[in-house]
């Protein structure tokens, strides 16, 4: 009886177990799903810019695509986007670039500094809260790029460094 037992325990322990895997794993696969749903149309984010006050990145009201920069103060390639951003600034024109962190107020402020950000109006750099931004777009490195048209629709996302003449060129081909 308690062979007998111990045999017809084993397939329902290891039945189980796979019953519990493959949920969990469905979970995983609903939860990444909402992520690349959610992030391919833009919904307003609360920032909290340089001075203190509340500032909202929205979709709304556009005349143009928009680009959005989550980045780390101590990233070496976010300074490397940045910069080469920077070069190619004329070519961006009529597009609104927001570069975002959950760093320190003190580290983007030095960040703002190194690459005299506050010189080009059509950058806002903000802190965002850490777990909002980063879970709801799916961030899993920085720097993370994302390219929206007026109506806040994804069109382009890159992790990790993306060349400024790749955004530029995207941008041309996705703009009407």
């Amino acid at each position: 009886m308690r062979r007998w037992f111990s045999i017809k325990l084993i397939p329902v322990i290891f039945f189980s177990s796979l019953l519990i895997c493959g949920v969990v794993l469905l979970g995983r696969v609903i939860q990444k799903k909402a992520v690349l749903e959610g992030r391919n149309s833009f919904t307003t984010i609360e920032t909290t810019l340089p001075d203190g006050s509340v500032y909202h990145i929205t979709p709304d009201g556009r005349a143009g695509p928009f680009i959005v920069i989550y980045f780390s103060a101590d990233c070496y390639y976010c300074h490397l986007e940045t910069e080469l951003i920077l070069t190619c600034i004329d070519d961006l024109e009529g597009i609104s670039i927001y570069m975002i962190s959950d760093d320190e107020q003190a580290a983007i402020d030095e960040f703002i500094s190194i690459h005299n950000l506050n010189d080009y109006p059509a950058i806002t750099v903000a802190q965002v809260k850490h777990e909002h931004f980063s879970t709801l777009y799916g961030v899993r490195m920085v720097p993370s790029l994302f390219l929206y048209d007026k109506a806040g629709v994804l069109f382009y996302s890159s992790s990790g460094f993306t060349p400024a003449p790749v955004i530029i060129d995207v941008i041309a081909k996705n703009s009407p």
